[in-house]
C-alpha cells in the first residue's frame, strides 16, 4: 500500500482521451511504472485527427500549421517521408504509430465514455471513482484529464439571427470544401480554422468572404521555399546563393519573415493594432493567392443579419447563403463537479498546466496551448503531474512536490501584454515556459525532457529499430 492510501484503492490512475494528449501522459506515467487504463469514448485512437470521429473538428483540407520538425513527440519525430506541414491522415497515422511503438495501444479502451469522476474522500487522497455511459463503475488512485481542447464550440450569437434565411454553422462542423459548391459563403474569424476555410470556399463557391474585426499576424508557410520555423530558429540556413540577408536578431528576423508575406493593406487586410504575439498568429499561404486573384474579399465585423442579408459595420451588405463562423472553442470537463479545479473566468485552470490544487489525485494534460512545439510542450508540462503522482504513491520527492503545488507560482504568460480574447485564457508564452522549465530542473530536481532527447523514453523493442 502506497502513502497516504488507506483503503487499499487500486494505483492505476485513468487517462481520459486517447488522442496525443492521452497518450503523451501515459507514456510519461509509464515511464516510471505507474499503471494505467486510457479509456475513451470514441471507437479508435487518434482524438481530433480521426475527421470520422463526431467530435473531430477537423476538415478535409486541414494540416499542421507548425512543419514537422516543429510538431512531434519527444523521442518521436515525425517519418522523413511526410512533407513538411502533414495532412491531417497523415498525422493520425503517426499518431497510431506513437501508440503502437510505446506499447499503449493495448492499453486503450475506445468507446468507452466518461460520465462522472469524483474523489472518494474531500481531499482526493483515498481514490477516485469513476462511472461509465455503460453503467460500469471503477475505483482508481486518481484521473487524468486529456480530452483536448476542441470539442465544445464557441459561438456568439449574431444579432439578427432570427430573421437570417440561409445556414449557420460553426467550423467545427465544416468537413469538405463541396459544402461551399456554388454557395456564396461568409467565413467569420481570423484563426487557421477561419482562413484554411475561406480558402476553401474561395476555391468552389459563387463568392467567398472572410469578416475579420481585427488585423491578424499572418505568416507565411514558407520562406524561399523553406519552413518558416526553420528559418525562424536558425535550424535551416537560407541558400547564400540567394544573396538574402537573414537577420541575426530573433526579434528582428521574426519581423522580416512577417514581411516577407506581403503588403497587407495591398491585399486588403486590416494592420494588426497589437505587437506579435499578443494572440496567436495564423500560418496560411493560400489567402495571398486567393486576395491576389479576387476569388477572396475582406470584410469587416458583422453589424447584423437581415434575411438573406448579411450587414457589415460598414454599412455595406451581402446576400449570403452559408456564415462559418470560426470563432474558436471553449473548455469545458463535463464530467467533473466544477468545484473540483480552478476558474479563470468560465475555463478551468491546472496548476503549471497540469494538476488540480483543489483536490489530490486530478491532473491535466493538453489543457493549454501556445505558439510552437504543442505536443513536446505539453509533454514537459506534465513531467510536474508525474513528480506529484510518484510523490502521492511513494513518497519519493514529497516535500518538493508539496512546495510547487502550494507556493510555486510561475509567470506562464510572460511580459507581453496578451490581447483580450477568449482564446488567451490558456495561452502560454513559449519563452517563459522555457524558464520555468529551466527553474523545475535546477530548483526542484524534477525531470523536463528537450525536444530533441532521444533517450528519454524507451521504445517498445519490436519497433524501436524500424522507426
Amino acid at each position: 500500500m502506497s502513502r497516504n492510501n488507506q483503503r487499499n484503492v487500486s494505483e492505476r490512475y485513468c487517462v481520459v482521451g486517447a488522442g496525443p494528449s492521452g497518450l503523451i501522459a501515459a507514456r510519461a506515467l509509464l515511464r516510471r511504472g505507474i499503471e494505467v487504463d486510457i479509456v475513451d469514448r470514441n471507437p479508435t485512437i487518434g482524438g481530433v485527427w480521426e475527421i470520422s470521429h463526431a467530435d473531430s473538428p477537423v476538415y478535409e483540407s486541414c494540416n499542421f500549421i507548425s512543419d514537422k520538425k516543429h510538431s512531434g513527440f519527444i523521442g518521436f519525430p515525425l517519418p522523413d517521408t511526410y512533407p513538411d506541414y502533414p495532412r491531417w491522415d497523415q498525422i493520425r497515422d503517426y499518431v497510431r504509430m506513437f501508440a503502437d511503438a510505446y506499447d499503449l495501444t493495448g492499453r486503450v479502451e475506445c468507446g468507452l465514455e466518461v460520465t462522472s469522476a469524483a474523489p472518494i474522500s474531500p481531499s482526493g487522497r483515498d481514490g477516485w471513482r469513476v462511472r461509465f455511459a455503460t453503467g460500469e463503475e471503477r475505483e482508481y488512485r486518481g484521473v487524468i484529464w486529456a480530452c483536448g481542447q476542441q470539442h465544445t464550440a464557441y459561438m456568439p450569437t449574431l444579432p439578427g439571427a432570427e430573421t437570417f434565411t440561409g445556414e449557420i454553422i460553426h467550423s467545427s462542423e465544416y468537413k469538405s470544401h463541396g459544402t461551399f459548391s456554388g454557395r456564396r459563403v461568409v467565413v467569420v474569424g481570423g484563426g487557421n480554422s477561419g482562413v484554411d476555410i475561406a480558402c476553401d470556399a474561395a476555391s468552389v463557391g459563387a463568392s467567398a468572404a472572410l469578416s475579420l474585426r481585427r488585423g491578424y499576424w499572418i505568416l507565411p508557410k514558407r520562406v524561399f521555399g523553406l519552413p518558416f520555423q526553420s528559418v525562424l530558429d536558425g535550424t535551416i540556413q537560407v541558400p547564400a546563393e540567394l544573396g538574402v540577408q537573414v537577420p541575426e536578431d530573433l526579434a528582428e528576423r521574426r519581423a522580416w519573415i512577417v514581411r516577407t508575406f506581403g503588403d497587407y493593406e495591398r491585399m486588403g487586410l486590416p494592420i494588426p493594432d497589437e505587437p506579435f504575439g499578443a494572440s496567436h498568429s495564423t500560418v496560411n499561404d493560400q489567402i495571398a493567392h486567393y486576395l491576389a486573384h479576387g476569388w477572396l474579399s475582406i470584410r469587416p465585423d458583422i453589424e447584423r443579419l437581415d434575411g438573406n442579408d448579411v450587414v457589415f459595420v460598414d454599412g455595406t451588405r451581402e446576400a449570403v447563403d452559408i456564415i462559418v463562423m470560426a470563432t474558436g472553442f471553449t473548455l469545458s470537463i463535463p464530467w467533473l463537479t466544477p468545484e473540483l479545479v480552478d476558474w479563470v473566468e468560465d475555463q478551468p485552470y491546472f496548476h503549471v498546466g497540469s494538476m488540480s490544487r483543489v483536490v489530490h489525485g486530478l491532473y491535466a494534460c493538453g489543457l493549454v496551448h501556445f505558439g510552437a512545439n504543442t505536443y513536446v510542450t505539453w509533454d514537459q508540462l506534465f513531467q510536474v503531474a508525474v513528480a506529484d503522482i510518484v510523490a502521492e504513491l511513494t513518497g519519493e520527492g514529497a516535500e518538493r512536490a508539496a512546495k510547487i503545488r502550494e507556493e510555486y507560482r510561475p509567470n506562464l504568460k510572460g511580459d507581453l501584454p496578451l490581447r483580450k480574447v477568449h482564446r488567451n485564457i490558456n495561452h502560454y508564452d513559449i519563452q517563459a515556459l522555457r524558464k520555468t522549465f529551466a527553474e523545475l530542473r535546477d530548483e526542484f530536481d524534477i525531470e523536463v525532457p528537450e525536444q530533441g532527447d532521444l533517450d528519454f523514453y524507451p521504445m517498445h523493442p519490436a519497433l524501436a529499430d524500424v522507426h
